[in-house]
């Protein structure tokens, strides 16, 4: 399995806590002395199923590299939803120490609102039927909003209050330069603006620029590419500055300008074939802002990428894992938090790499997500 926001191991000398004024992405972690320690990550991943019953999940995972070696626990359900698809962790009111995660509900056409502990849930309406992938975005000025799409589907906004309520959601038209309706997957923020995927859950669809007015009311999405695999979850990688596409067997990296610079095809990871051929379909993604990618597939297995050294996910030298993680398997939780501040410049990022030559650096880790359609989406 694989890997999320670092927590550190036990007898570690905390040196500092470790935060990415980086981000409209709040990824947390802590500065360890033991250099020369093999664990890189060991922490929580929340993840969705889409069958229905139980279906929100976190699982304790450990990432070592000396030697290559990826352990997942046994996982526990904290709810059963009406519903689970796309999942993120809420951002308040706590964002050092998120104790909610959002969940699209699938056809049921609410968000539901789901206490880490397991203790239970509430839901917010959408004004839509189909809530799958979500996205949490930063409007500006401390003001963020979760966005709902279906795969493919209408775009809906939520806006998200201090204490980390939801208010219902607001349907935002998107069209096409030309006027016309167009339903999305994705919505990617970056620091060059926003990007949207628009496929069904198998994955292959298109990929374009999306452009909101000053209000958020309305958007016009801009295919820069059409019926291209990969084309279903997708996210910001700052440590790259990139996105990475999924879907349909295939990890797509393209720079901020739409240029494919790198991919990677479901045949090269070791380990056979899927347990369940007509579930095949790669669906949402997580990065750790750190190298690594973890990639969650509608058959159950959880994908596991690390990629700091050549900076490609096809890059050469890459470790790649897969294991079964869980039956129905949908999304996986992005373990980048977006936050208060704004995205992080390439300066800053250089600065942070030379600051942490002698230590390691923890993540704790989120992760969640997936729908039912009949597989995920």
């Amino acid at each position: 399995m694989n890997q999320v926001h670092g927590q550190m191991t036990e007898g570690e000398e905390v040196v500092s806590i470790f935060r990415m004024s980086a981000a409209a992405l709040l990824s947390l972690g802590t500065i360890v002395t033991s250099a020369s320690a093999a664990v890189i990550f060991d922490g929580t991943l929340y993840y969705t199923t889409f069958a229905g019953g139980e279906n929100v999940w976190r699982v304790g995972v450990t990432y070592n590299d000396a030697p290559n070696t990826l352990t997942v626990g046994a996982s526990v359900n904290l709810a059963s939803t009406p519903g689970a698809d796309g999942i993120v962790i809420n951002p308040k009111p706590n964002p050092d120490n998120p104790d909610r995660l959002l969940v699209g509900g699938q056809a049921n056409g609410q968000v539901h609102n789901v206490k880490i502990d397991g203790t239970g849930f509430t839901s917010t309406n959408a004004n839509t039927d189909n809530v799958f992938h979500l996205a949490v975005i930063n409007v500006g000025a401390g003001v963020l909003n979760l966005m709902s799409t279906g795969i493919p589907g209408t775009l809906v906004k939520y806006s998200i209050a201090a204490n980390g309520d939801l208010s219902p959601g607001i349907v935002i038209p998107v069209m096409t330069p030309t006027g016309a309706a167009l339903d999305i997957t994705q919505v990617i923020q970056t620091p060059a603006g926003f990007f949207y995927t628009a496929s069904d859950n198998l994955g292959v669809g298109s990929l374009g620029t999306l452009a909101f007015n000053g209000t958020f009311t309305s958007a016009v999405a801009t295919e820069v590419f059409g019926d291209i695999p990969g084309a279903h979850g997708g996210l910001y990688d700052p440590f790259t500055n990139s996105i990475i596409i999924v879907g349909d067997g295939e990890i797509r990296q393209y720079d901020l300008t739409l240029t494919l610079v790198s991919q990677l095809l479901e045949a090269a990871f070791p380990g056979g074939g899927s347990p369940n051929p007509n579930e095949d379909h790669f669906d949402q993604a997580a990065v750790d802002g750190k190298g690594l990618l973890f990639v969650a597939n509608n058959d159950g297995r959880l994908f596991f990428v690390d990629y700091r050294a050549s900076g490609l996910v096809g890059g050469p030298g890459n470790f790649l894992n897969q294991q079964f993680l869980k039956e129905d398997l949908d999304d996986i939780a992005p373990i980048i938090v977006v936050g208060r501040t704004e995205l992080p410049e390439p300066a800053n990022l250089a600065l942070i790499a030379l600051s942490l030559t002698l230590f390691i650096v923890a993540w704790r880790g989120r992760s969640v997500r997936r729908r039912r359609t009949p597989f995920g989406g």
